[in-house]
């Protein structure tokens, strides 16, 4: 049963870190820096189906490998997506656990913010640069959308998971 579960966290992490090359190549002109979130589709999956281990696990996994894929693992853009990617998923962790009443969709609207949130505190704390946080409207609301949406696609992408035979 743990080669199972090692595969089921091996093909999370490769989606994710997919789906965080995908985001890359999305040229996004709502702001700079904001991208869509699919890839916490992977942690999210992980969590409600895995553990909160496991989703770690995922998190981190597929932040690294989706910084190498798309070639900019040595930079202060991998940097970030480690940082964020810790961030959301602790959060997400904490409200999959104490906040038995709140869906998926909000806990990955949480995680979706607290990823923006954290990304801009290191940007602030690396550059010395604490005029940034008036970007801070735009990453909340960036943040809120992208969780929405990324939300949704894991209630469906579960809902389908369960009806799968074995």
């Amino acid at each position: 049963m743990r080669a199972q579960r090692l595969t089921q966290i091996a093909l999370l992490a490769a989606l994710g870190a997919g789906l965080h090359w995908v985001e890359g190549q999305v040229p996004l002109q709502a702001a700079p820096g904001v991208k869509l979130g699919i890839a916490n589709l992977a942690t999210l999956v992980a969590l409600y189906r895995l553990s909160p281990g496991e989703a770690v696990v995922v998190s981190l996994l597929r932040s690294l490998l989706g910084s190498i894929l798309a070639g900019s693992f040595s930079g202060l853009s991998s940097l970030l997506s480690l940082v964020g990617a810790v961030a959301s998923v602790s959060v997400m962790m904490v409200l999959w656990r104490c906040g038995r009443g709140l869906s998926i969709i909000g806990v990955s609207v949480a995680g979706g913010v607290i990823h923006n949130l954290a990304q801009l505190s290191a940007v602030v704390i690396i550059t010395s640069t604490p005029g940034l946080v008036v970007y801070l409207p735009v990453l909340i609301i960036s943040g809120l959308l992208a969780g929405l949406a990324t939300g949704n696609l894991a209630r469906r992408v579960i809902t389908k998971i369960e009806t799968f035979p074995g």
